[in-house]
């Protein structure tokens, strides 16, 4: 029998004078292989680099800043030891660390004669600066990356000197550069620190170009060939028209695709629309079978997978028809996604289904991921992004990493499931989709987070593609049968839209905790590695499911600011006394911990500059504590406390010892630059 869910969740405060605790002094040891370090040797590596910089300030007109790059141990990449360096480098009360190469080179920059020098006194103090110099292990002249083969469009990047004042004058003195070369080229801020250069290509000049001193990288413009799902005819008896009730506000989503057909199904739906396509320059297909999804994904699935009460839709047509697509660079789509969504700054919910055959970089993030990341940031939203497509079942090979479309750290990504399997299927029902493309992001990030049902595929006895797909409406008002991450993603879209209508104040972490703390997994058999990165943390439930608990659950949700150097630490935890016996606690428990770090598209695979872990676990007592880096008088008893969720406890070795464990939630805990993280016991 179904429980009846009536009792809302529950917001509840940390206690300011009991739950907020700070970080107490550990001191900082230096490891012993450091102290045997010859460091007047490494003294004299990073010298000879300077050296190379001696008439540099005074043979450039421009003053634009040097850089080298200093590459540490890979024992002393943490940025603890980071400060040792700062003591070399950051002169005349400057910031000079810029940047990160990968995840152990940093980037450096000198702006001037002066700050050159102090440097080189600093480095010749071998035995002041003996830990700095024990964790560089190479140095050498920054050197920028060229990547360039097709001589067509070129995407330059600028050296972000962390100063504004440096960089407004580094770029005016390139667009000089450009003007005396005769080159044309086009700029936009991807992020705030993010400036890309559309620059046209010239063999005459190229060798100049890429002399130019504060240059990061050249690489040929990614122009942007998309591949749109398929679409079948299927005659089949139409759904009923919705119409919108008068008197009723209407959730908004924004839908960043190729146009939307105001057919009778659709028309009475669309808010608004905009693009800077005419309308005879679109092919709406592809972005009217989304869009169908939010308004009647139920009704087109019989079944109740949102539970809403309607969608009213944005159509934001940012692309062009195919004929017009192989003109399209990733700078045009950045920006025609920026005018969308700074046309309609109030709506917060965006879906965001484009494909493409990029695949993600595990050490770094896209540029078009980081801009995304900006967007949500800027204007306070959430993008919903396909993971994307890749066809190589039909090969028997196995199927690719996510697009880097999907490879936002703000935005979540959505796979698929199949949702039946027929004759030619690969898929069993409820599994991931063969087309589905997979996690983890770059930085090991949970990708995707979500998943639901997108269709299934395979081939027949010639190798042709066949396919069992979800029903959409398509452009002519006819039901469709569709395959693809772009008919998963608008599901999750839609549920939160309903969502954000649900809840009285926005808040866009809120949502996403809410979201991914309802997922559930099927029941089926597969790996965890596989199921976490091919599924994320499952496919979430409806609205009610995820607002409401039945008389035998509780949801409790914290929200707050950690300040770096405190905690929060909730010494009592409410937990039923009808689920404790004899001192044992009983009970089935889902711990979700969804975090908004602090990002930095300079820093490489350091990305996400924060990282927060959760803990739930036992203690025999709470005790008063003392002594001189004491900052809490009162904690728990460390020496008799366990944390339930340490990876440990949840070896092969452990669950065979312990049967009833259900194992179908363990991750690991501390994964580095996530902005989100679920465990559960």
């Amino acid at each position: 029998m179904e429980r009846i869910k009536y009792l809302p969740i529950k917001m509840i405060q940390k206690r300011e004078d009991i739950d907020q605790s700070l970080r107490e002094a550990s001191g900082r040891n230096i490891p012993e292989w450091m102290s045997k370090i010859d460091v007047e040797e490494r003294s004299s590596m990073v010298l000879s680099t300077l050296d190379q910089f001696s008439n540099y300030f005074t043979e450039k007109e421009g003053k634009i800043p040097a850089t080298l790059e200093l590459t540490m141990d890979s024992k002393t990449t943490a940025k603890t030891y980071r400060s040792y360096i700062r003591n070399i480098v950051d002169v005349n009360k400057k910031n000079n660390i810029i940047g990160l190469k990968k995840d152990d080179t940093l980037i450096i920059k000198i702006e001037d004669q002066r700050d050159l020098k102090e440097m080189v006194s600093n480095l010749k103090s071998t035995q002041k600066h003996k830990n700095g110099l024990a964790t560089l292990v190479d140095s050498k002249k920054f050197s920028p990356e060229i990547n360039v083969e097709s001589k067509d469009l070129l995407k330059v990047k600028l050296i972000n000197y962390q100063d504004r004042d440096i960089n407004d004058q580094v770029e005016r003195q390139f667009e000089a550069k450009c003007q005396a070369l005769g080159l044309t080229y086009e700029s936009i801020h991807y992020t705030k620190d993010l400036n890309i250069y559309k620059v046209n290509y010239d063999d005459n000049s190229f060798a100049v170009l890429q002399s130019f001193d504060a240059i990061a990288s050249i690489e040929d413009m990614p122009m942007l060939g998309f591949s749109f799902d398929s679409l079948d005819q299927e005659d089949e008896k139409p759904i009923e028209i919705k119409e919108p009730i008068d008197g009723i506000e209407y959730p908004i989503v924004g839908v960043l695709d190729s146009g939307i057909a105001s057919n009778s199904f659709m028309k009475p739906w669309i808010e608004d629309s905009y693009s800077p396509y005419i309308e005879s320059d679109q092919d709406q297909g592809h972005g009217s079978a989304v869009a169908s999804i939010i308004v009647y994904g139920d009704e087109l699935h019989d079944q109740e997978i949102v539970n809403k009460k309607g969608v009213k839709l944005y159509d934001a047509c940012v692309l062009p028809k195919k004929d017009l697509q192989e003109d399209l660079t990733e700078v045009d789509l950045v920006q025609n996604i920026r005018d969308a969504i700074r046309n309609k700054p109030d709506i917060k919910i965006w879906n965001l289904c484009i494909g493409w055959q990029r695949e993600i970089d595990m050490n770094k993030i896209s540029d078009f991921g980081a801009a995304l990341d900006y967007l949500c940031d800027e204007f306070g939203i959430i993008i919903c992004t396909s993971v994307g497509n890749c066809m190589n079942f039909l090969a028997n090979s196995a199927v690719g990493r996510m697009q880097d479309s999907a490879d936002s750290v703000r935005a979540i990504s959505i796979g698929s499931l199949a949702h039946i399997k027929n004759h030619y299927d690969i898929s069993e029902a409820n599994h991931p989709s063969p087309f589905s493309r997979k996690g983890p992001g770059p930085f090991k990030l949970i990708k995707p987070e979500l998943t639901h049902f997108g269709g299934n595929a395979g081939k027949d006895d010639r190798g042709r593609l066949k396919q069992s797909g979800v029903k959409v409406i398509n452009i002519d008002g006819n039901i469709a049968e569709c395959i693809g991450t772009s008919f998963s993603t608008p599901r999750i879209c839609s549920l939160l839209a309903a969502l954000h209508s649900e809840i009285e104040n926005y808040d866009p972490l809120l949502l996403k905790a809410l979201l991914i703390h309802s997922a559930k997994y099927p029941d089926i058999e597969i790996d965890d590695e596989s199921r976490l990165n091919k599924m994320g943390f499952g496919m979430p439930t409806s609205v009610n499911e995820i607002l409401f608990n039945s008389e035998n659950e509780i949801t409790l949700i914290v929200r707050d600011v950690i300040e770096r150097g405190s905690f929060i630490e909730i010494l009592d935890f409410p937990f039923p006394k009808s689920m404790v016996n004899d001192d044992h606690y009983y009970g089935e428990i889902t711990i979700t911990l969804v975090s908004n770090p602090d990002l930095d598209v300079n820093q490489g695979e350091e990305y996400c500059q924060s990282n927060i872990d959760v803990y739930f676990g036992t203690t025999d007592d709470i005790v008063e504590r003392k002594g001189k880096t004491i900052r809490n008088e009162i904690g728990k008893d460390t020496k008799s406390s366990q944390n339930v969720l340490a990876p440990e406890l949840y070896s092969k070795t452990k669950k065979r010892e312990n049967k009833g464990f259900r194992s179908e939630r363990i991750l690991k805990v501390t994964i580095k630059n996530s902005y989100q993280l679920k465990n559960g016991l």
